[in-house]
């Protein structure tokens, strides 16, 4: 058992062998890698955008950015045209508006209805059909 003279007279040890006096070796070593991962974690954020394309590829890219460009150019055309969001069948406000490929507008129960009329094989034309 160790009395209160016995803690007094032992002196606490510095570690004299840390490369900064006051910080261990292990807190310094863990602020050098998380320095080290943001420098390079900003080097390839802020590199050069557009990576080097190589010459015969240029023209291709250039055609498929100006394509991007446009069917990007079309879907905002799309939304201000589409700004009432009506249907053309019931000419309401639509309900569940689905956009087919040729770009129309129509309230979803009426995509279905005619999807599931085609799947049957009934003629629209029939008098049992609604």
């Amino acid at each position: 058992m160790v009395t209160s003279s016995g803690m007094a007279s032992q002196e606490v040890q510095l570690d004299n062998d840390s490369m900064i006096e006051g910080i261990s070796d292990q807190v310094l070593l863990a602020v050098v890698l998380g320095f080290t991962f943001l420098v390079v974690l900003a080097y390839v954020l802020l590199r050069n955008e557009h990576p080097a394309i190589h010459p015969e590829n240029q023209e291709l890219v250039r055609a498929v950015r100006q394509q991007l460009q446009s069917e990007q150019n079309a879907a905002e055309d799309r939304q201000r045209f589409y700004t009432d969001m009506s249907c053309p069948v019931c000419l309401q406000q639509a309900t569940f508006p689905i956009e087919t490929n040729c770009g129309h507008l129509f309230c979803g129960h009426f995509i279905f209805t005619t999807l599931q009329r085609e799947s049957t094989g009934c003629n629209a034309s029939t008098s049992g059909c609604h």
